[in-house]
């Protein structure tokens, strides 16, 4: 249908595009082979000259009359079904890798388990022969509870023994010279007796006692004497009892001026020992 055949209204309205924008492709694409060959035979390639505006470019959305015509006939539904096929592809390779992973650590924890498994076994193997090695001295091992059980037994019957010979040669070399020992005597606990307390007041505890009686030409010599023994070790207190003067013998004679024996003072004192007396001949057993 030419532009002769339409309404009037229309005619008007279509003849001016007509004439200076719509063409046929053909005249169309001589034309722009023709602006081709004459900006190549110019130099193309040479720049505009100074102050020439450059062609301007058409916008997004600036209508472009004689443009190439573009046609999108397939629906939309299909270009969505694309869209969807590609992501469920995209979600498959994902989850497939998780498998993959999960896989391979699945594989991995099972071979860490048997390898453990492996080593328990033979540390149960090896227990199992040291206990067979063990059970052949099952004997040493009872002589050596029962050397244990002597040591202790001796700790704790020697614990409040005390060396009286050697104590009492102590005794006698801290006593003053012209004090002499008529009568010694000592106590000490057993393991299943104490020893007896003093029951006069502010007595200090003891664990042995000593009883011997002295004789002294005067009471000077007596306060001596109890000073005296504060040096033994085990000291905890001395009492001396009642004091005796005995008259000078005529029968008994000095060698020099032959004049009788001067009287002499006798006490018998007692002498409280602390656990400091103990011989300790038993090292006591570490546990």
């Amino acid at each position: 249908m030419s532009t002769s055949e339409l309404p009037s209204p229309l005619t008007e309205l279509l003849t001016p595009l007509v004439e200076t924008g719509i063409e046929e492709p053909a005249k169309r694409g001589a034309r722009k082979r023709r602006a081709a060959s004459q900006t190549d035979a110019a130099g193309g390639s040479a720049t505009a000259p100074k102050g020439a505006k450059a062609p301007k470019q058409p916008r997004a959305d600036e209508l472009v009359v004689g443009g190439t015509p573009v046609a999108r006939l397939l629906p939309p539904e299909v270009l969505e079904k694309g869209k969807a096929r590609t992501t469920r592809n995209l979600m498959m390779l994902v989850i497939l890798g998780v498998l993959v992973i999960a896989g391979v650590a699945t594989a991995g924890a099972y071979l860490l388990a048997q390898r453990g498994q492996a080593d328990l076994s033979e540390l149960q193997s090896q227990n199992a022969s040291v206990l067979a090695q063990e059970s052949k001295y099952a004997p040493v091992r009872t002589v050596q509870s029962q050397v244990k059980l002597a040591q202790a037994a001796q700790h704790v019957g020697a614990a409040s023994e005390i060396d009286w010979s050697a104590y009492f040669a102590k005794i006698q070399a801290v006593l003053p010279a012209n004090v002499s020992i008529t009568a010694l005597s000592g106590e000490t606990a057993s393991p299943t007796t104490a020893v007896g307390q003093d029951s006069a007041p502010l007595s200090p505890s003891r664990s042995a006692t000593v009883t011997m009686t002295i004789t002294a030409p005067d009471e000077l010599t007596i306060a001596d004497t109890l000073d005296a023994l504060q040096q033994l070790p085990g000291y905890a207190a001395a009492f001396p009892g009642s004091l005796t003067q005995s008259a000078g013998d005529s029968a008994s004679t000095t060698p020099a001026s032959g004049a009788a024996a001067p009287a002499a003072w006798t006490t018998t004192i007692t002498l409280s020992l602390s656990d400091g007396a103990f011989a300790d001949r038993f090292t006591p057993i570490a546990h």
